[in-house]
């Protein structure tokens, strides 16, 4: 089991949080009276809670959504937006119930199904969040859910399945990876050892996607955190593109990096 520090920025990147897509952005007051807070609907509080929300201001954000469930307990997106706050605050019990509230007023939806499993990955309970990945999919056969539970195997020393649900990510979004950071994982792993595994992995995803030039990439990363490739590395099969490709003696020839102390 990799040891590691989580920062939780990066690990909600690595592991990714999904929500609705929001309102769009209104001028928000926090001076608002109570009086027009009453008046206005659920709809036009959940609005006023997206504003705060993409303003960072978490305490407003929540008040609105709050009243907003006042008037329609069953919105299972507010209860959502409230734990993914909850979540990214590490107010994890908080999270839990917010996520299995809206699951409860709303069984098939997979991004808060999802998003308790990025908890319980958060918490180190991977056999419930393995459960809630899976239960995502078949709601929802997402490219981000699949990275998800690619993530979960990489951590808990499974690479071949980890490789097959990063392959399936991939080819449903080629894009999925940088665009959730999933190769972020590497940047909290435990130590370089741990990073450079994590790329070798990648190395070994891209190459038998015939991505010869992500390979090459993240051959490099690893070599540079002191990995040492395994003794079949020059003939397995997996490999065969990457070897033959021109550059791949300059990328063998990388010095593995010092580490720097911060």
């Amino acid at each position: 089991m990799i040891v590691r520090t989580i920062l939780l920025g990066a690990a909600i990147a690595t592991c990714a949080l999904t929500c609705v897509a929001e309102a769009p952005a209104l001028n928000a007051d926090a001076g608002s009276s109570s009086k027009t807070e009453t008046s206005s609907s659920a709809k036009d509080l959940e609005a006023r809670g997206d504003v705060f929300r993409s303003q960072n201001d978490l305490t407003e954000a929540r008040k609105f959504y709050e009243l907003s469930l006042k008037k329609d307990l069953k919105n299972a997106k507010v209860w959502n937006k409230l734990g993914v706050m909850a979540l990214r605050s590490r107010e994890y019990p908080a999270a839990q119930m917010d996520f299995m509230q809206a699951i409860k007023y709303d069984k098939h939806f997979a991004e808060a199904v999802n998003n308790l499993g990025v908890l319980y990955y958060f918490k180190k309970d991977y056999l419930h969040a393995e459960s809630q990945y899976k239960k995502a999919i078949k709601l929802s056969d997402t490219a981000s859910f699949h990275s998800n539970l690619g993530a979960l195997y990489f951590e808990t020393n499974d690479p071949t399945l980890a490789i097959e649900q990063y392959r399936i990510a991939i080819q449903m979004d080629p894009l999925v990876l940088e665009r959730n950071n999933i190769a972020g994982v590497s940047a909290h792993a435990g130590n370089a050892l741990d990073r450079g595994r994590y790329a070798f992995l990648m190395t070994r995803l891209y190459a038998k996607l015939g991505d010869v030039d992500h390979a090459l990439t993240h051959l490099k990363t690893a070599l540079q955190n002191g990995y040492k490739p395994p003794q079949d590395f020059m003939t397995d099969e997996d490999f065969a593109m990457v070897r033959l490709d021109p550059r791949f003696a300059d990328v063998m020839n990388t010095v593995e990096e010092p580490v720097v102390e911060q």
